[in-house]
């Protein structure tokens, strides 16, 4: 911004934090909850780092007027998830340094511009398949903290089977979730506590304050009780477009009888493959097994049943159902947040 020092600018880059995770794993829960806190806002997915990033070599120089404009109108454009946070571009022009400006600062300016109508001081970026990027993410802001938001394979797989978008394979969504489970662990030895946390949707629902005060505690922010009441957010905290059915149930209160429900909506031999493909992280995060294991010629065969028409319908490119989030360089597979 021209004349003083941009001090919004440079609280939100102090106070960064990136929610990552599961796709379908309780992501924009924890998005609506964080919402209703005074000083907390996070926008609709960014997908930054997926997105914008790794064109930054090719996108223009942010230290030229015309690098500047070519930047920030590919925010705006079809190609990129960050038109959803319908920004006016010289309002993000404006939050830019004067000199010296970077694709770190690009993201910073973005995220000013989203707070500042909103008078909130902190901003989180809740982009679940950022969880594959982190390292970067963290070397790029060394202040920033991350929470990584998992959740039981076999809900994720449910969740997914059950929305508007996404793969047909539970085989293809258990081997994404091992993937995120991996990378989870990994974060886990490379990035210190005060920098890096895990929770788990389950117990968001099942325990939400008690939760919530220690994602509070994690940020450095004091627990306010609206968070318990995200359903009565403002519809400029709602954190997605309104067309996103699959997030509707951040709207109602919360339901600890339905995390259970993939054990109705799943068959036995799909909750098999999803243990199978789960690994030793399944009972590592503390979920139990509910299928006993299939032998090699009755797994072979599931899985055949289980991922043969759904590759058809990606070489007919079927697979994406209606309007989905955007591809996800994690899997391949279009991803999503879980409500």
């Amino acid at each position: 911004m021209s004349g003083a020092p941009n001090r919004l600018g440079g609280a939100i880059r102090d106070g960064l934090f990136f929610v990552v995770g599961n796709h379908r794993g309780g992501t924009t829960l924890l998005q609506s909850m964080l919402n209703t806190h005074p000083a907390i806002t996070v926008p609709p997915e960014t997908q930054y780092f997926q997105e914008v990033w790794p064109k930054r070599e090719t996108l223009g120089d942010l230290a030229t007027p015309a690098g500047r404009e070519q930047a920030i109108a590919f925010l705006g454009s079809v190609d990129c998830s960050i038109r959803d946070l319908k920004l006016d571009p010289a309002a993000i022009a404006a939050e830019l340094p004067e000199t010296g400006a970077d694709y770190a600062d690009l993201l910073v300016a973005l995220l000013t511009a989203w707070a500042r109508p909103r008078q909130k001081t902190r901003v989180g970026d809740k982009s679940p398949g950022h969880i594959h990027c982190v390292p970067e993410m963290a070397r790029c802001f060394p202040k920033a903290r991350f929470i990584a938001s998992l959740r039981d394979p076999r809900g994720v797989v449910s969740s997914e089977l059950g929305a508007v978008w996404g793969a047909r394979s539970v085989d293809q969504i258990g081997r994404r979730w091992r993937r995120v489970i991996d990378e989870h662990r990994e974060l886990e030895r490379s990035l210190p506590p005060h920098r890096y946390m895990m929770l788990r949707y389950e117990d968001l629902v099942t325990d939400p304050e008690s939760t919530l005060r220690g994602v509070c505690e994690f940020l450095g922010e004091d627990f306010d009780p609206a968070m318990l009441r995200y359903y009565e957010r403002p519809g400029s905290e709602l954190g997605f477009d309104p067309s996103e059915s699959w997030k509707l149930n951040t709207l109602r209160p919360l339901d600890p009888g339905r995390l259970e429900a993939w054990r109705e909506k799943l068959s036995p031999i799909q909750i098999a493959l999803i243990e199978r493909a789960a690994g030793e992280h399944l009972e590592g995060l503390g979920y139990t097994r509910a299928a006993p294991a299939l032998g090699a010629a009755a797994l072979l065969l599931a899985r055949l049943r289980d991922r043969v028409p759904w590759a058809l319908e990606v070489i007919s490119g079927a697979a994406v159902r209606k309007r989905g989030p955007r591809r996800s360089r994690d899997s391949g597979a279009v991803g999503g947040s879980e409500p």
